[in-house]
């Protein structure tokens, strides 16, 4: 028979924490660029950083359900803003670098297969 302590030592992988996260934010993997993980009183808090957001979120340790979700725009300090921009310039001057890098990459590509 299992006593007590065997049954709450139980604690899931920090990865399935994360994982856990994840799903529940409905995030794409891709768009996940570095998440932080602590553990306190049997909940892991894990902090999702992304391009644009970050997300902070608690996942019951015993069997990986979120107990709460948060998220917070990235400060503009991460996101490299100029001192004159408005954040309507900062978002239409990522997106056309990010659309460059794209051209870029295609193009390269296109040299690449071309016989």
């Amino acid at each position: 028979m299992n006593n007590m302590n065997d049954m709450t030592s139980h604690v899931i992988d920090p990865q399935v924490a994360v994982a856990a996260a994840v799903l529940y934010g409905n995030l794409r993997n891709r768009e996940v660029l570095s998440a932080d993980v602590s553990f306190s009183d049997n909940l892991y808090e894990v902090i999702i950083h992304s391009e644009w957001m970050d997300y902070d979120c608690y996942v019951d340790a015993s069997n990986g359900e979120v107990l709460g979700f948060q998220s917070t725009p990235v400060e503009e300090y991460r996101l490299g803003a100029r001192a004159h921009e408005t954040v309507l310039d900062l978002v239409c001057r990522l997106l056309l670098e990010k659309k460059k890098e794209n051209l870029n990459d295609i193009t390269q590509c296109e040299a690449t297969f071309q016989v």
